[in-house]
């Protein structure tokens, strides 16, 4: 009977399981594979990630999507329209309305 319940609760548990989220590097690696314009980024290092994390920080906190869109200006930080999406795709699904 013990070994019924354990077989049982296994695969429960693996069905209850949180999906794994997303890294800044994995953010990252998509616009790189997007082929997404970054930018003035391209010469910091690590700076793509950041402007990742800088977007959930924003929509987080209350900013709209226009708001936070209007914070990357195509040309300096490359193609927001597209940077902030995918932002919020592999690092912040959460704030997907």
């Amino acid at each position: 009977m013990k070994l019924i319940l354990v077989a049982l609760a296994v695969p429960a548990a693996v069905l209850l399981a949180s999906p794994a989220s997303a890294t800044p590097a994995d953010f990252e690696n998509a616009v790189r594979e997007q082929g997404i314009d970054i930018g003035m980024m391209v010469f910091n290092p690590g700076g793509v990630a950041a402007s990742g994390m800088e977007t959930c920080n924003r929509l987080r906190n209350g900013q709209t999507l226009p708001e936070v869109l209007a914070a990357y200006p195509n040309g300096m930080f490359g193609d927001g329209a597209r940077l902030v999406p995918l932002a919020q795709k592999t690092i912040c699904p959460e704030t997907i309305k």
